[in-house]
């Protein structure tokens, strides 16, 4: 999986909102939000459409063109069309319209913040420990991006339990920010074949509860559902 760095987010950040108005950016627009020099751009935003790829989303790093003619460098082509660059300008033009059609970006921006607190999580981490920095290794295991997806665009992004809805509540700018909770824990059964039937979205208070039992076991959904009933 692409780990995106904090600058390469910045400029992610940017890209959606260009493409959300169906706009393009230049290197040097692209040099003054992230303070990264115009050469070493080219190889940061690749790296944000080698993410996009690994979620089944257009390649967003099309929209970066040059200042003089307004167009996307062969280098795109090269790097992801490699066997049409003598189409650069098509496959260019093809990309853009599937970039500028995409309506939900949520998990390209969804950097994972609360995820990396459930016990299932991979997660190297970092915690102070009266001043000094100590290294914590837990267990691994590998998620599929393209699930999240399948879940979200069957089951929505209100929680199915308390029903919060970002956007409601915070803005339009956080539509599409859900966690997705394993119905039975990864660390239950080991590797298995997953669907989106095996998911299901919560908000962020209510995985932490789901994930409160102890002992490595998880409430069932319909547990929290009647705490919540019952504490009303």
């Amino acid at each position: 999986m692409t780990v995106l760095t904090e600058k390469q987010k910045i400029m992610a950040d940017a890209l959606v909102k260009r493409a959300n108005n169906k706009q393009t950016i230049t290197f040097a627009e692209l040099e003054k939000i992230s303070g990264i020099d115009r050469r070493g751009i080219g190889g940061q935003v690749g790296k944000i459409s080698k993410r996009c790829q690994e979620l089944g989303l257009p390649l967003i790093s099309v929209l970066v063109v040059s200042s003089e003619d307004r167009k996307t460098p062969i280098g795109f082509t090269k790097e992801f069309y490699p066997n049409n660059v003598d189409q650069n300008d098509i496959v260019c033009e093809e990309e853009k319209q599937k970039v500028f059609a995409q309506k939900d970006w949520s998990a390209l921006l969804n950097w994972g913040t609360y995820d990396d607190l459930y016990p299932e999580e991979e997660r190297l981490s970092f915690i102070t420990v009266e001043g000094k920095k100590k290294t914590v290794k837990t267990s691994q295991y590998e998620r599929d991006p393209k699930l999240r997806r399948a879940c979200l665009e069957k089951y929505g992004t209100r929680c199915a339990i308390c029903g919060f809805d970002a956007a409601a509540t915070y803005g339009e700018d956080f539509k599409g920010k859900i966690h997705v909770h394993h119905i039975v824990p990864l660390n239950k059964t080991g590797e298995r074949k997953i669907t989106e039937n095996d998911l299901i979205p919560v908000c962020p208070n209510c995985h932490m509860i789901l994930h409160s039992k102890g002992g490595g076991s998880v409430y069932s959904i319909e547990e929290v559902k009647t705490m919540i009933e019952n504490n009303k």
